[in-house]
């Protein structure tokens, strides 16, 4: 349902609200994106997995200041307008592909990097998806997230139509934190740990609601 969903608006809408479904979505995004970025962990020499990642919002400020960004996405179409926009940069990979059945090598990446994509995947998807994150990320790397909660959903009758999982961030926090992986010949495990957790600024500024 998500990946038809999202080839339909790849062809119904056009710029910005292709991506996101929010009234003013232009002036959201460029407020969004500031705030965004400056939550996220020095990026310099880093490899960072921009997963979800459209027409490459995220992707070309990504790969700006990061080593080299794997931008993936569900939908070829965001797949190649991504490429058409960002491929001139030269540290970007472009792959289609669900997240839930993304191969990636164990130990490639120091950041996984999502925006609206948990709301998107059911509760077993979700904690397939983290699992394989954790196996991705390198020692001390870290995962970004964020969603729309039931605590802070906007009042929109079009994210009605949207095919999302509204989940309350206590069990957001819940699902990724209890995840264990074990060290192959040793006797410890690595696991997700919060570290921070915060309600973005960007939609009181630009007053969608």
């Amino acid at each position: 349902m998500r990946k038809s969903y999202w080839s339909y608006r790849s062809t119904a809408c056009t710029g910005i609200e292709r991506v996101l479904n929010v009234p003013k979505a232009d002036e959201l995004s460029r407020y969004e994106i500031d705030e965004i970025l400056a939550i996220l962990p020095p990026l310099e020499g880093k490899n960072v997995v921009d997963l979800g990642a459209g027409i490459g919002r995220y992707t070309a400020p990504l790969a700006s200041a990061a080593n080299h960004v794997t931008a993936v996405e569900l939908v070829e179409e965001y797949t190649e307008a991504n490429r058409a926009s960002n491929g001139h940069i030269g540290n970007i990979d472009f792959i289609t592909s669900d997240v839930v059945h993304l191969n990636l090598n164990t130990d490639c990446c120091d950041l996984v990097f999502s925006n609206y994509l948990l709301q998107y995947l059911d509760d077993d998807e979700t904690r397939k998806f983290a699992t394989n994150a954790l196996k991705w990320i390198k020692p001390g790397g870290w995962m970004f997230f964020r969603e729309v909660t039931i605590e802070n959903m906007t009042r929109n009758p079009e994210l009605l139509s949207v095919p999302n999982v509204y989940r309350s961030y206590s069990i957001y926090i819940r699902m990724i934190t209890d995840l264990r992986l074990p060290i192959p010949h040793t006797d410890d495990e690595y696991r997700f740990s919060l570290v921070e957790l915060k309600s973005l600024q960007c939609i009181k500024h630009v007053r969608i609601s």
